[in-house]
This record gives structure tokens, C-alpha cells and sequence, in this order.
């Protein structure tokens, strides 16, 4: 498994139900998320992407940043789909 896959895993063991995640593409340099579910509709959504990307450097041993994101209607509601690449 891989250590993004690794890190989905935790954030979803840790948040899940309220916060859903997927891996869109993943890249040595560069992953992209989607994130939906309840925690879409909070005002702490923004939480949840850094603390996949915490999960993340844990996981890999490497500095992450969140380069950008963009929210868009999915099937089941409101999806942000975020882009994390490796800063170091």
C-alpha cells in the first residue's frame, strides 16, 4: 500500500463519518484529493485539508503544502477537490 494510501486510511479512520475523502490522482511530486461529505458544509472545512496533509508528512517523511483548491457540486453534494504537492 501506498504511503498516500496509507494516509487516506488514517484520515478516514479518524474522521469518518463526517469527513470523506478520495485519492483523484496520486504523483511522486503532487496528490489530489477530493473531500466531501458533512464537514463540506462547516465553517473548520479547511481543518480537514491540513490535517490530511499532516497525516501525509507522517506518513511519507516529507513536507506537504496545499497548492490549491476548488470546490465544485458532485453527485452526492459539495466536493473540494485539493492539490498537495511535496515542498521539500
Amino acid at each position: 500500500m501506498s504511503t498516500v494510501m496509507m494516509a487516506l486510511k488514517k484520515f478516514i479512520e479518524r474522521f469518518w463519518p463526517e469527513a470523506k475523502a478520495k485519492i483523484v490522482e496520486e504523483e511522486e511530486n503532487e496528490v489530489i484529493v477530493d473531500f466531501y461529505g458533512h464537514m463540506c458544509y462547516t465553517c473548520g472545512i479547511y481543518d480537514y485539508f491540513d490535517d490530511f496533509r499532516y497525516i501525509l508528512e507522517d506518513e511519507s517523511g516529507s513536507s506537504w503544502k496545499i497548492e490549491k483548491y476548488e470546490e465544485f457540486e458532485g453527485e452526492s453534494g459539495r466536493v473540494f477537490r485539493v492539490v498537495f504537492r511535496r515542498s521539500n
